[in-house]
């Protein structure tokens, strides 16, 4: 991190960061932005056929014991698929099927899918006359857009992770004159934050 950045930054400022680096280090042109992997497959070199339902297969690729295992004779086969509005196109033609030797998944709870509270009918976001909106749509707004979104509202936000605690401050700079407008947390339980 740059010399100055804060002990917990914005999430602007962790873009930023991310932005540089991968300038930096010249990993803009291996990245691909908008694709989603449909599917991975292990596959067998030799007759180029899937082995994860044979006996071959049952495995992963890093064993019981931590060492990983031989990939001399298999590799993975990803196939992903160019996220496009052009409903013209047949999806195949959007899709690729790439190879590599070794996978990382990371895939954690930050997917594509926000989770939500499951509701008893009409007594859910429906009957709510504001607005509900989940931190992974409020993050995809700009900076002014969210700012005005904010502004003149009370807002309340569930939970108190890092997404929770940047709205909720950023909904109290956005009303900070307006002091009939808090902003409120609802938290399961309480967090201790350390730096």
């Amino acid at each position: 991190w740059p010399a100055g950045t804060p002990k917990y930054p914005s999430h602007n400022e962790v873009v930023e960061y991310l932005e540089s680096y991968a300038k930096h280090f010249r990993l803009m042109n291996r990245i691909r932005f908008g694709w989603k992997v449909l599917e991975i497959r292990r596959m067998k070199k030799s007759a180029a056929k899937s082995i994860e339902n044979s006996a071959e297969g049952q495995g992963c690729a890093i064993g019981a014991d931590g060492k990983i295992t031989s990939g001399d004779n298999v590799f993975w086969e990803v196939i992903v698929e160019k996220n496009c509005n052009d409903t013209l196109k047949e999806s195949a033609n959007r899709r690729e099927v790439l190879q590599f030797d070794f996978i990382v998944l990371c895939v954690g709870r930050f997917g594509e899918v926000p989770r939500m509270p499951s509701f008893p009918p009409n007594k859910g976001p429906e009957i709510f006359k504001g607005k509900v909106l989940h931190a992974m749509h409020y993050s995809a707004l700009d900076e002014e857009s969210a700012r005005e979104l904010l502004k003149g509202k009370r807002v309340i936000v569930v939970g108190l992770q890092k997404s929770a605690m940047e709205i909720a401050v950023e909904a109290s700079i956005a009303n900070r004159d307006a002091p009939n407008y808090p902003c409120t947390l609802i938290y399961r339980r309480a967090h201790w934050f350390i730096p």
